[in-house]
């Protein structure tokens, strides 16, 4: 387990401002709100310090800060899930920490905490490659991963967090540190699964397939087919071979002239 990161105290706001390179955001400063909001609006989450991460000496900064004073610690990627957060709270956002950098030869990808599948595909399809991607492009790789992961292309593949090779995080002592299945092993597939609490993920490499062409699709029912759509989806679906994925989802979907009626 490789360990970096110089040890600073930080016992002041002023110590973290200096050392983080992305905006430190306070109830009182604009765009506080906004650096919060996530995918599900209906949340209106809130946190005493919001720290806008760059990189992962920014994360660590954050951690350095809340450990010092006593505080908690939350981490806010794609907004798609709900962090840690309220009083006596200090969040780090990753959005800004988007990067992919795919190696063909090795068909390894290694991606930031912000980075969105979207980002992935585009990076490894012109390699004829791609990663386990979910249903939604627009969902976040590591939080989807650390999930478990599991992709239309799941059933010959198996579980997106099956192929992770290395992971870097910040911890709860404010180190960065990058664990695999030999070096920081506990660690290592304590996140696999286990996802939160176990510090905030910066990095992942994980290993990519070969997939030139994919063939997908929706179809659409009316929400009172339900029934019968379901039965007869669960005699069809195990008879496919393992190169086919599929899924159901029942949902309300709002007036939008792209959707069926």
């Amino acid at each position: 387990m490789s360990i970096t990161s110089e040890p600073i105290d930080f016992t002041d706001f002023d110590a973290l401002l200096s050392a983080v390179s992305g905006p430190v955001l306070t109830p009182a400063d604009e765009g506080y709100t906004a650096e919060l909001t996530g995918f599900n609006l209906a949340a209106i989450p809130a946190a005493d310090v919001v720290v806008g991460a760059t990189n992962a000496a920014d994360v660590a900064a954050a951690v350095r800060y809340a450990r010092s004073n006593g505080m908690r610690v939350g981490a806010r990627a794609t907004g798609h899930g709900s962090p840690i957060e309220g009083r006596g709270t200090v969040v780090v956002t990753t959005s800004r920490m988007a990067g992919v950098s795919v190696d063909p030869v090795t068909r390894t990808a290694r991606v930031e905490a912000g980075a969105r599948w979207r980002d992935v595909v585009a990076a490894t399809a012109p390699h004829g490659l791609t990663g386990l991607v979910g249903s939604s492009s627009s969902v976040g790789v590591v939080g989807y991963t650390l999930g478990g992961g599991l992709s239309p292309l799941g059933r010959q593949f198996g579980y997106a967090a099956d192929h992770v090779r290395s992971i870097e995080l910040v911890t709860a002592d404010g180190l960065v540190r990058t664990v695999d299945a030999s070096a920081g092993s506990d660690l290592f597939w304590a996140l696999l699964g286990g996802r939160d609490g176990f510090g905030i993920v910066t990095a992942l490499e994980f290993e990519l397939f070969d997939l030139p062409t994919v063939y997908g699709g929706g179809i659409f029912f009316a929400g009172d087919s339900a029934r019968d759509v379901l039965h007869a989806w669960r005699r069809w679906a195990p008879a496919l071979p393992p190169e086919a994925g599929t899924s159901v989802a029942i949902t309300r979907l709002p007036p939008d002239p792209n959707l069926p009626p």
